[in-house]
């Protein structure tokens, strides 16, 4: 019951995020507002998403802009967009150790991909902040998602993450990948909810721990990272740089 009464409040939470939003993009004359009538039109998950985006900085979120990069055998291609619009074998999300998939990216993995992939997670028994853990892709798998790879950030749901715990759980994650041999992932931007952090701050996070683990010799041959902040594009992009990455 209580994790039934979570995920509750979170999807009504999101409702609420969602209608709000749409009234605010109504009154911003011209200012996303084609993008947000298709997105009428679309599930709940992809309203739920863009509704707890905070900074949406490109007119069209739907449109692809993206940047190519190549560190080491492994592509990497940043784009605007949902995570969910582009998908890959596996897909990282941060979670919280009550296994309650609510809001957000991880709400939005539930309600696409089913409740089985909650209750795979909660065969894992007691999650570790700081710790990775993998399930299925659950209806996803019908698009090619073999892997879902839960980070847990947080102890409690709607808790505010430490910098510490995204570290360390994007970094297991990355060796659950390497465990798993999967070729091909797709991340979210990391990071963004740690208090004091700037966007360029997390996206560093994301740039040094990624390229860390792909100087271990990492299966992975295609990354895609997926945001709607192009200011933490650009600062990935530019922090892949600087750890030796190119321009494709």
């Amino acid at each position: 019951m209580y994790h039934a009464a979570l995920w509750l409040q979170g999807a009504i939470a999101s409702r609420q995020h969602v209608k709000a939003a749409f009234r605010q993009r109504k009154r911003t004359r011209g200012v996303a507002l084609a993008p947000w009538r298709d997105a009428r039109h679309a599930s709940m998950a992809k309203l739920a998403y863009y509704a707890f985006m905070t900074d949406v900085d490109v007119n069209e979120p739907h449109q692809i802009v993206e940047r190519l990069l190549r560190y080491a055998h492994t592509d990497i291609r940043l784009v605007v967009g949902s995570p969910l619009d582009h998908l890959s074998e596996a897909l990282y999300v941060a979670v919280n150790a009550r296994a309650v998939l609510a809001s957000g990216l991880a709400g939005s993995i539930r309600l696409l991909g089913g409740a089985e992939i909650e209750r795979e997670l909660r065969l894992h028994g007691q999650l570790l902040v700081g710790g990775a853990y993998r399930t299925s892709g659950g209806r996803l798998a019908s698009r090619g998602l073999k892997h879902v790879i839960h980070g847990v950030t947080v102890s409690e749901p709607g808790a505010s993450p430490r910098r510490v715990s995204v570290e360390d759980a994007f970094g297991a994650a990355l060796l659950l990948l390497s465990d798993l041999r999967a070729r091909t992932a797709t991340f979210p931007e990391i990071g963004t909810r740690v208090p004091g952090l700037t966007l360029v701050q997390s996206a560093g996070l994301l740039a040094s721990i990624l390229a860390g683990a792909l100087r271990r010799q990492s299966p992975l041959e295609h990354i895609t990272i997926a945001g709607l902040h192009l200011e933490y594009l650009r600062a990935v992009r530019d922090g892949l740089i600087q750890e030796g990455a190119t321009l494709a």
